[in-house]
């Protein structure tokens, strides 16, 4: 016969010991995660008899340098406890035995014991209760230690267990208010000292008696990218909806996406020129977010990526390629950013040349400003007119434009920009023409 582990939580209190004394019937022993719980060595003395030892693990905790350690060597004496006692071991844990509790994970990965689970109303129930709140209408559970870094992942209303350090209490209370939600402590719920109050700040007195008994509900979190959010939607419902956007592809909007690209170039030409040019450049913007949602949305429904796919694959070369920010490498200047970052992209690409990937389609201008850029990253002196000269025989006219381009270029002009401003020139000359013909 194997062993077997009975796994079970503390229950909401305040019945006498009832659902205590049912949850740990048959146990020839209690293993208990703490005993630093109010009151749970007097409950327990009312709900088992006196023969049936209690061992804590609170000595684990002292003696391991992490968590990890600590639920490793609790597991693993629970599975020795069982197997040398003859009869069922009961696993005691504060709360909820499936919430917040690696233990259970570890013991439901050994092979070679018998599990029975024994749920009790716990944390959440009294949580739920005390703050009124149904949870279809939209309820997440959190780990409060990691919750602070992570609001933006969460919304509405978030009940975060197990703020049991006041830092961590006031680092999320913190968090919660500047995110716009209500703050709610909950300590030590169904207990005689039990407290569900308000945090207005991250100084209330309160937060300083958090415990492991001790919750932070955040009401009302407000979705950090809801309105991201709600265009993937949006582009989604149109590819079904619109007989236009359900006949794109990749291919069919490849032209809008380039024309979208430079009338956001444009917005940003004529930001600084005009008073609405903010707003104008926020339009623009959106519009060229629209063409990557409807890419992103394309392939997604063909199984290939999404747009959280995409944001991974962002930030996993953003990391790659800035060693001086998320690594241990240094860069004393831009110029030792961009040079690291082509080394990069080369290496990680497979890349023969420091050329490739520069696309045919980029306007000529456009195309011979790259070029430049990548000969003049190969060595300092590296003479971009005579590299261009031996290219091909050209008569003087051509010869002189091109040698007027390369200069432009070697003082560090911007070609394509300066192609742009003189055909926005020419564009208002000819509209004043229009306007006062001679």
């Amino acid at each position: 016969m194997l062993p077997k582990v009975i796994i079970t939580g503390t229950g909401l209190g305040g019945d006498g010991g009832r659902l205590l004394a049912e949850s740990l019937a048959g146990a020839t022993a209690v293993v208990v995660r703490t005993l630093r719980h109010p009151e749970l060595e007097e409950a327990l003395a009312r709900a088992i008899e006196p023969h049936v030892p209690v061992i804590s693990c609170d000595d684990l905790y002292d003696a391991s340098d992490s968590f990890a350690e600590t639920y490793a060597r609790i597991a693993q004496r629970v599975i020795d406890l069982a197997g040398a006692s003859g009869g069922p071991v009961a696993y005691l844990v504060p709360g909820s035995p499936l919430i917040a509790e690696a233990v259970v994970g570890l013991l439901r990965e050994r092979d070679g014991v018998d599990l029975e689970i024994r749920l009790t109303p716990g944390a959440i129930d009294l949580a739920l209760d005390r703050l009124g709140i149904d949870p279809i209408d939209g309820f997440s559970v959190a780990d409060a230690a990691a919750l602070a870094g992570q609001l933006d992942r969460y919304h509405g209303n978030v009940l975060a267990l197990q703020a049991y350090d006041p830092i961590i209490a006031r680092e999320l209370a913190l968090a919660g208010s500047e995110a716009g939600a209500q703050v709610v402590l909950l300590h030590h719920l169904g207990l005689a000292d039990e407290i569900v109050a308000e945090i207005e700040s991250y100084r209330d007195p309160r937060l300083a008696d958090a415990d492991h008994l001790t919750s932070l509900a955040l009401i009302g979190l407000g979705y950090r990218h809801e309105q991201l959010a709600h265009a993937v939607e949006m582009v989604a419902d149109l590819r079904v909806r619109c007989p236009w956007d359900a006949e794109q592809t990749h291919e069919s909007l490849a032209k809008h996406l380039i024309e979208e690209a430079y009338e956001v170039v444009e917005a940003i030409e004529a930001a600084e020129a005009s008073p609405e040019g903010s707003s104008h450049l926020e339009e623009e913007l959106g519009d060229l977010l629209l063409q990557v949602l409807f890419h992103a949305n394309i392939a997604s429904e063909e199984g290939e990526f999404d747009l959280e796919s995409i944001a991974a694959k962002l930030t996993e070369k953003l990391v790659a390629r800035h060693p001086h920010v998320f690594g241990d490498q240094s860069a004393h200047n831009a110029e030792e950013v961009l040079a690291r970052w082509e080394r990069s992209k080369q290496e990680q690409k497979g890349r023969e040349s420091i050329v490739d990937g520069i696309p045919p389609s980029l306007p000529a201008a456009l195309r011979l400003q790259k070029l430049a850029k990548k000969a003049a990253a190969l060595t300092g002196d590296y003479d971009l007119a005579a590299e261009l000269a031996a290219t091909a025989a050209r008569d003087s006219t051509e010869t002189a434009l091109i040698g007027a381009a390369v200069d432009y270029i070697s003082s560090g002009g911007d070609l394509e920009q300066l192609l742009r401003t003189t055909a926005r020139d020419l564009e208002g000359r000819i509209r004043a023409r229009e306007a006062s013909p001679e």
